[in-house]
């Protein structure tokens, strides 16, 4: 039983110093030895090595940056300690960015929301059609169909010699349509 507690706590012990690596930017060996100080309280760099896994030479360069950050006070006493800084005293000022970021981001999703909605509603989508016509009756044949069936617009899609054909087919069309109108 007392094996398996073990095997649990280490597990935690290694999610902790992760996430802290992931939410802080610490190092591996930085968050290690944040992790093991919390832990146990305090401790002298060789205490240090011993629990947190972090090789000896490298613990008193990972204190100094872990104090010059605030999560780590040191005890000038031989042999010196290093008590950990509570961590709601230590990481409240990264709570306070993490929470400012956040509503920067709710502020963000917020206004970009208003504008996707603003866009939909002046955007009218409009299905339609394409047809590739043969033929010059062909041409003049939908052409007329779909000015007589034309509701509101019609939009043509054509090269300036389709232009100039559209318009002198047309005229008297749109002469005669007018004037039923």
């Amino acid at each position: 039983m007392l094996r398996g507690t073990r095997e649990t706590t280490q597990t935690q012990h290694d999610n902790t110093w992760q996430r802290l690596c992931e939410y802080l930017g610490l190092s591996e060996y930085e968050a290690k030895v944040y992790v093991t100080l919390i832990e146990t309280g305090y401790a002298n760099a060789r205490t240090l090595s011993a629990k947190s896994g972090v090789p000896r030479t490298k613990v008193y360069s990972v204190l100094k940056k872990l104090i010059d950050i605030n999560l780590v006070v040191e005890i000038p006493e031989e042999p010196r300690r290093f008590p950990p800084v509570s961590p709601e005293t230590a990481l409240k000022t990264y709570l306070k960015s993490y929470q400012n970021m956040a509503e920067n981001l709710v502020s963000i999703v917020s206004s970009l929301d208003d504008t996707f909605k603003k866009t939909k509603k002046e955007e009218k989508l409009q299905k339609g059609e394409l047809w590739v016509i043969i033929g010059r009756q062909q041409i003049l044949k939908k052409i007329h169909e779909m000015l007589s069936k034309a509701k509101q617009s019609v939009d043509l899609v054509t090269n300036e010699n389709g232009w100039c054909f559209f318009i002198r087919s047309s005229t008297s069309f749109l002469m005669s349509w007018e004037s039923g109108q």
